[in-house]
């Protein structure tokens, strides 16, 4: 079937092939104690009004109206879904349950994907970066998980390849001598410890061998900072030191005390490093400007003075924001390309976090066309629904 149609209805549903979801209303939900069938709102990403397609139908229109999805391409992707919840439902005391191809997520392994984003939902059901996020992470795994779950030998062979990773890490932190009983004893009492990180890696090694990729390695990484040398690039960058007559007496005029002052540092054989520390500008003392800031539009007098002199040159005294100061320019460091070696190692996590993400959005995003995803919300005081919980 070419065209995909959405009924709205009390529970929402994604058609295969199509990740989207119909606009519902809310109905019989009082404040933190929803009903087992409370209704999600889901709204475009960037439409602060919805269009007439999707609208919250009356009541009258509410049983015929369907959605064309393929009306709408921009929003035929997992990550287009956006959601807001209900009014009067409590976003801490409910969650989105979603079956996935037959295999139900409950709300609750949403909530624990909802703290990885370090953000909670709104309470004012607007949207929200996490809460979107986390259960697009829920259902994603849950589609791998269908697709190749590993089983048990492959999960505790990974699991302990973590935890020799894990000792490894703190020995390299505290020492050799490193106490590792109280992480032993975590791991070796705890059989859920690492158990997600281990069972997700196995669904992106699964992922990459199934589309046929492989880890970046540091070949990669350095072709890579070949291939894309602005993102390596340094600024130049001025170092120069702030004199202020901040510290004139009372009642001495402060551009002459600042005359004063440039005298004495201009003057032959003049100690200025000493000089420097005695009248040095408590407030902006040291200070870093870069072209950038130095060519601003609203760049300060004080950036571009000390952006434009030669190293160890002293200005003329001037006045900024209501102070009198001069700047001596003290080091330079020139524009230039990073060198590898001092980027390699991030470098390389990075592209290989990278290849790992898109291993697994790609694929959980082809598993979506062949499967059928729906979604309620669920009031987690009461018991989860049944899933894989792994």
């Amino acid at each position: 079937m070419n065209v995909m149609q959405i009924a709205r209805q009390t529970s929402c549903r994604i058609i295969p092939g199509i990740a989207i979801l119909a606009l519902a209303t809310a109905t019989g939900c009082s404040t933190n104690t929803p009903s087992q069938d409370a209704d999600v709102d889901v709204a475009a990403p960037s439409e602060s009004v919805p269009d007439e397609k999707t609208q919250t139908p009356s009541s009258e229109e509410r049983a015929e109206e369907v959605v064309d999805a393929n009306e709408d391409p921009d929003r035929a992707e997992l990550h287009h879904i956006y959601f807001r919840l209900p009014d009067g439902l409590s976003t801490r005391a409910t969650g989105p349950v979603a079956t996935v191809g037959g295999v139900s997520v409950s709300a609750r392994a949403y909530h624990e994907q909802l703290d990885y984003f370090a953000g909670k939902p709104n309470e004012d059901g607007s949207h929200d970066y996490a809460i979107n996020n986390a259960l697009k992470k829920v259902i994603q795994r849950q589609l791998l998980l269908n697709a190749f779950a590993p089983d048990e030998e492959a999960i505790e062979a990974e699991r302990a390849r973590l935890r020799l990773q894990q000792e490894a890490e703190v020995r390299a932190r505290r020492g050799d001598d490193a106490d590792l009983a109280p992480l032993r004893e975590r791991w070796e009492n705890d059989p859920t410890f690492g158990r997600k990180q281990a069972v997700d890696n196995l669904l992106i090694d699964g992922a990459m061998q199934r589309l046929g990729q492989t880890l970046p390695d540091r070949g990669d990484a350095r072709d890579y900072h070949q291939a894309h040398p602005e993102e390596f690039q340094t600024q130049a960058v001025v170092e120069a030191r702030v004199i202020s007559a901040r510290d004139a007496a009372e009642g001495q005029p402060a551009r002459d005390y600042i005359a004063e002052l440039h005298e004495q540092f201009t003057a032959e054989g003049a100690d200025r490093d000493a000089l420097f520390e005695r009248h040095r500008d408590p407030i902006y003392g040291l200070v870093s400007v870069t072209e950038e800031d130095a060519r601003s539009p609203d760049a300060s007098p004080l950036a571009d003075v000390a952006f434009e002199q030669e190293v160890d040159q002293l200005s003329e005294p001037f006045e900024h924001r209501g102070l009198w100061m001069f700047v001596w320019t003290h080091t330079r460091h020139e524009a230039g390309l990073i060198p590898f070696e001092k980027v390699e190692e991030l470098l390389l996590e990075r592209l290989q976090f990278e290849a790992r993400e898109d291993a697994w959005t790609t694929m959980s995003e082809r598993l979506l066309e062949q499967s059928e995803v729906t979604l309620h919300w669920e009031n987690l005081s009461e018991p989860s629904a049944p899933g894989e919980e792994r």
